[in-house]
């Protein structure tokens, strides 16, 4: 159940985020319109996730248990590299005590082996892993295109965030939406406000609060209850390229037939493009050397 909530917390705050080009109203002083607002963050995200396939980063994810006081369930850092069909974790620290030297060669030798398999799509060995990155970038048309219908979006005006300043939105689940693909299922479960800069059109914030329970298999495998908060902030990492500092989810369910409560925090940064599959190739090699070290937490 973690790794469905891993996996679908930061799915529904990106389908939140590309809501925005949806059906859309403004009050009648708005100097900006929230269609607009939404066609620009649209465009500036695909931008940024076109990017982010060659980035590397470093991720600290910690979760903590629903008890009080809340106990430390988990404090991993990993490395996150580009592998041409996806990323891949190295594990650099566990509770704050670093891997072995020897672990994380091994780490870094097995990201050489796939990004060489990855140079030769023909290869048996990697054709899974291109239709399975074919597949990911399906549910992720299907998601987009519905999240256009999911959302009515309003503008709530200007307001500073992080620095930047931002239009505001509120996203509020479009009742008459009916999903046309299973993976848009969870669409218009949440409830948003976005602030997106004015400038760029990159998102900053994004705050979702769940009001229905999500299910998985039907129910059968589990449940997201409502009541979860989910939370977003984005900066720049390059000229007009914005990427992900901080992902936090606050959430409760059962899997299968036993509860959870999960509070999770994952800060993220060190962004760096390593290029293309042969480029990061050799950035690869060049560590596994032992003639580049590595720069630490975000």
């Amino acid at each position: 159940m973690r790794a469905i909530i891993n996996g679908v917390a930061p799915l529904i705050m990106l389908a939140i985020v590309l809501a925005l080009a949806g059906g859309t109203s403004g009050r009648p002083d708005t100097p900006r319109d929230a269609r607009a607002i939404g066609e620009h963050a649209i465009a500036a995200q695909h931008n940024d996730d076109d990017a982010a396939e060659t980035y590397e980063r470093i991720e600290r994810e910690v979760e903590m248990s629903g008890d009080l006081p809340p106990a430390v369930l988990q404090d991993r850092t990993y490395r996150v590299v580009p592998t041409g069909t996806g990323t891949l974790r190295l594990l650099l620290r566990d509770r704050g005590v670093p891997v072995t030297p020897e672990i994380y060669r091994q780490e870094l030798q097995t990201w050489i082996r796939t990004l060489e398999s990855a140079l030769n799509p023909n290869g048996i060995d990697v054709r899974g892993a291109f239709a399975k990155a074919a597949e990911k970038r399906r549910v992720r048309t299907a998601i987009v295109d519905a999240t256009r219908d999911a959302f009515i979006a309003v503008w709530l005006g200007r307001e500073m965030q992080d620095g930047f300043q931002c239009d505001k939105l509120r996203l509020d689940p479009n009742p008459n939406f009916r999903p046309r693909a299973m993976a848009a299922e969870f669409l218009g479960h949440a409830r948003a406000t976005l602030w997106v800069d004015e400038k760029s059109g990159h998102t900053v914030r994004g705050e979702a609060e769940i009001l229905r329970d999500i299910s998985f298999g039907g129910g059968v495998l589990g449940k997201v209850y409502k009541g979860g908060h989910l939370l977003l902030k984005q900066q720049p990492v390059a000229p007009d390229v914005w990427q992900p500092v901080l992902y936090q989810y606050d959430l409760s369910g059962r899997k299968f037939v036993f509860g959870f409560t999960l509070h999770s925090r994952i800060e993220i940064g060190h962004y760096r493009d390593l290029g293309s599959v042969s480029q990061a190739l050799a950035v690869a090699r060049n560590d596994v050397s032992g003639s580049a070290s590595f720069r630490g937490e975000p």
